[in-house]
């Protein structure tokens, strides 16, 4: 990118950040910073490309962030361990509680030592003989649970019609646009099941980082999806083909921003872009 810094920051990962924004704007506010620094540590250590901060992608990133709870930061921390130190029975440095505090959300280093110490409370993390920490068996198995927890989940749910002309569109823009951004796309009848539709599809929302809701032909089933994704704190991702965004678009959700696409492509390469830069 021409006009930015290439950031590399212990506590908060890898970013780029246009030379204005970071000459005004940044670094954000106290009551952001701790956030946005878990934000962006944890699309490092998932192997993400590093985000692309300036002035008009910074106050999006900021709304998508939501707050967490002090009750669930020890799962966070656990979770960011486990993605450092993936072989089990791997022993971990000490932490650098300065400046990793946010492995864990935490807004300072006297935080991220209350969350490390309520894991080893938890049996799980343990020193070994050596003296040095490692996850335990109880913690991988936590750690497994936690995987479908949307706090750190990897999937993405796809709502849209199952017609002619927007099915396919599933192999040519959806699931590759949400492949490339580094997360696992979910679709109700991708793989085909045995179960009852309308459960596999709360189950699934239920467990999905994101939710892409394309409206295209204004499908009651993709309102209903994307609602209870709102419903349960989900980001929402609108999309519709440009055609038909005056009819299909609704008024109680038009003010949204929606991606706006003419062809399969376009949608891919768009749709990628607002994952990147927002989620």
């Amino acid at each position: 990118m021409g006009d930015s810094y290439r950031i590399s920051c212990t506590t908060c990962g890898i970013f780029l950040i246009s030379a204005s924004l970071h000459a005004s704007a940044f670094p954000t506010a106290d009551s952001e910073r701790y956030r946005f620094s878990y934000w962006c540590k944890q699309r490092e250590l998932d192997g993400r490309e590093p985000p692309v901060l300036t002035s008009d992608t910074l106050p999006s990133v900021l709304a998508q962030i939501t707050d967490r709870r002090p009750s669930s930061k020890a799962d966070l921390l656990l979770a960011s361990l486990s993605k450092i130190y993936p072989i089990a029975g791997q022993e971990m440095r000490p932490l650098d509680v300065f400046r990793e505090y946010s492995l864990a959300c935490a807004h300072d280093g006297r935080e991220l030592s209350f969350f490390f110490t309520a894991l080893a409370e938890r049996s799980h993390v343990s020193a070994g003989v050596s003296g040095k920490f490692s996850i335990t068996q109880k913690g991988w198995e936590r750690v497994e649970v936690l995987s479908n927890s949307p706090a750190i989940s990897k999937f993405a749910f796809v709502a849209m019609r199952f017609s002619d002309d927007i099915l396919p569109l599933w192999k040519s823009s959806f699931e590759p646009a949400i492949l490339k951004a580094g997360f696992d796309p979910l679709l109700a009848n991708n793989p085909p099941h045995n179960e009852r539709i309308d459960a596999r599809i709360i189950t699934d929302i239920k467990r999905s980082r994101f939710v892409v809701a394309d409206v295209t032909h204004q499908s009651p089933g993709v309102y209903f999806e994307a609602g209870y994704a709102i419903g349960l704190g989900r980001p929402v991702i609108w999309t519709c083909r440009t055609g038909a965004a005056k009819t299909d678009m609704h008024f109680d959700t038009r003010q949204y921003n929606h991606i706006l696409w003419s062809t399969p492509a376009e949608l891919a390469e768009e749709l990628y872009l607002r994952i990147s830069a927002t989620i």
